[in-house]
């Protein structure tokens, strides 16, 4: 995961309970752009099948950290594993 550059874009995450988070305490975020750079290997010897870059395009309430244990003002958008998914479906068929 490399993130980049300030999307220009916020995310507000709300808490219920959190050693951070008091009463549901709203967290706004910056949302970076971010590249995702996947390495698909074999599983027998470790070679390398195929490498991707795909950019992170979620940006909604998906990406809010589970829980809260330290503010940190910035999130990556967020890997969509449909597209994942689209990319590595051919790898998989292709080794039938």
């Amino acid at each position: 995961m490399e993130p980049t550059t300030d999307s220009g874009r916020d995310l507000t995450c709300e808490y219920s309970a959190s050693p951070v988070a008091s009463g549901g305490a709203p967290y706004e975020f910056n949302l970076f752009e971010t590249n995702y750079h996947v390495t698909v290997r074999q599983a027998g010897d470790g070679a390398v099948v195929d490498q991707l870059t795909l950019p992170g395009t979620l940006g909604d309430d998906r990406n809010c950290p589970s829980e809260l244990y330290n503010h940190h003002p910035t999130l990556a958008l967020g890997l969509d594993h449909e597209v994942l998914g689209d990319k590595l479906r051919p790898l998989v068929e292709s080794a039938r």
